[in-house]
């Protein structure tokens, strides 16, 4: 088996060591759990930095605006749906390059007044994802959220059973490029502003 010696990674200016991420939790073990309790879609001329999203004062802010939406009640989950690999050196293995996210939800409560608004806001999904910046209201936590910001619907279904045991169910795919594990945020007191979907 090959061995590098130090003097085979001789960092540069332009590529200083860095340090590696430690955790200060190092014997415990907090399990996360699954599901996503609501989707946020916060209109595209808003900004998703780091200081915005851990200020509840611009939550406040951005959930009275007349294009911010929710979607309400549904099943969510996210994977990866697909990545590339490339070989940039002769001397190196192929290396990921870049990764697509997506997020898959599931609507089986349905609005059947005449404004169909589970409908109308599929729609809006489906042709109008552009104008929107998105954000996952995770289960795991009670301040916890997913900043995904600009993103693709990728794929949609409405889905009929043909008997009346089963549910009908709006399928929504919505995918990003993110190489490496999208990061959650815990937003202190996000609850007070804006409650999580029960």
């Amino acid at each position: 088996m090959p061995v590098l010696t130090a003097a085979a990674c001789t960092p540069s200016s332009a590529c200083p060591l860095i340090p590696f991420p430690s955790s200060t939790a190092t014997c415990g073990c907090d399990l996360a759990v699954g599901g996503i309790n609501d989707l946020y879609f916060v209109p595209c001329d808003q900004e998703l930095t780091a200081e915005n999203i851990a200020d509840t004062a611009w939550w406040e802010t951005t959930i009275a605006l007349p294009n911010f939406g929710r979607i309400g009640v549904g099943l969510g989950s996210i994977s990866k749906k697909s990545d590339t690999a490339t070989r940039v050196g002769s001397c190196r293995i192929e290396q990921k390059t870049t990764a697509t996210w997506a997020l898959k939800w599931v609507i089986k409560c349905f609005d059947k007044t005449s404004a169909n608004t589970t409908n109308e806001q599929a729609n809006a999904i489906i042709n109008s994802f552009s104008r929107f910046l998105l954000v996952a209201r995770m289960c795991d936590g009670d301040d916890t959220i997913l900043p995904v910001g600009s993103f693709t619907t990728s794929d949609f279904n409405w889905v009929v059973p043909d008997n009346f045991e089963e549910y009908q169910q709006i399928e929504l795919e919505l995918s990003w490029k993110e190489l490496g594990m999208p990061k959650t945020y815990v937003v202190a007191g996000l609850s007070a502003v804006l409650p999580k979907q029960i």
